[in-house]
């Protein structure tokens, strides 16, 4: 039988994981075998003085351990914890960059996970994720060490990942010449934007449908030289999240004519 992790002690780090008796268990087991390997590797790297070796060897435990714990209410926070407060242990070393990499990494995914809606805590966390962020890149932005540039590159992208703005409209699915459209709205970490709405030849039209799939940037031209036949400026709250919320657009009528509907707004 595989054993089975609910015990909050295999979250521990440093000395208090090196000193936990794992013969207490049943050494046969392939998980505590696992472990006492871990415990193994650790000391050797303290040994070594290598600490990029030695953290990795700690996240990579951590790791294991979270995918065998059978609680699925308590083990994000237990990791998570345990990730976080190993930084903070370690954080006065230039190699804790990975281990806050990973706290990083994992505080996204429970952020990730979010509902829309839900009074689920794991609505903020994109903003407790740039709290860290920023801070990562002042302190790193200048160090040279390939693994050290590794990790801050995917730190970086984690907070751009975070503060691109984004756009996506729909619209309702029978527009009548003349007759007042709603359009549904998605956004993200915008205050305002304004719909832009452009009427097309007949030639326009074909080429766009062409090369919207061909040629993006073709398209992108063409909307640059045109001027917006009509367009709507919508001012939206910023709920400070940075998550992505809709907002429903009355629109009035247009003439009958195919049109091009692109968002703008300022970055």
């Amino acid at each position: 039988n595989e054993f089975v992790i609910r015990d909050d002690q295999f979250y521990a780090t440093g000395d208090q994981f090196l000193a936990w008796n794992l013969s207490q268990f049943d050494t046969s087991h392939r998980t505590i075998k696992a472990l006492k390997l871990y415990q193994d590797l650790e000391r050797f790297h303290l040994k070594s003085n290598s600490k990029f070796a030695l953290y990795y060897n700690t996240i990579d435990r951590l790791v294991f351990v979270y995918n065998k714990d059978v609680r699925t209410s308590d083990r994000d926070d237990l990791f998570l914890s345990s990730l976080k407060s190993y930084y903070s242990a370690n954080q006065s070393n230039d190699e804790s960059i990975a281990i806050l990499k990973q706290y990083i990494e994992s505080l996204m995914n429970v952020a990730n996970g979010y509902v829309a809606g839900s009074n689920d805590p794991a609505r903020w966390l994109y903003r407790d994720v740039l709290a860290l962020c920023n801070p990562a890149i002042e302190r790193w932005g200048s160090n040279k060490h390939p693994l050290i540039v590794n990790d801050l590159n995917l730190i970086r992208n984690t907070k751009a990942s975070i503060e691109t703005p984004f756009t996506n409209c729909v619209f309702e699915k029978q527009v009548y010449p003349q007759k007042p459209f709603l359009v549904n709205v998605e956004f993200k970490n915008l205050k305002s934007f304004t719909i832009e709405y452009r009427k097309l030849s007949e030639s326009d039209f074909r080429d766009i449908t062409i090369l919207r799939y061909e040629n993006r940037d073709a398209v992108i031209e063409l909307v640059a030289s045109r001027f917006p036949d009509s367009e709507q400026l919508v001012t939206v709250p910023d709920a400070g999240d940075y998550r992505k919320h809709t907002v429903l657009v009355s629109q009035e009528g247009l003439p009958v004519g195919n049109y091009l509907i692109t968002i703008a707004f300022d970055t």
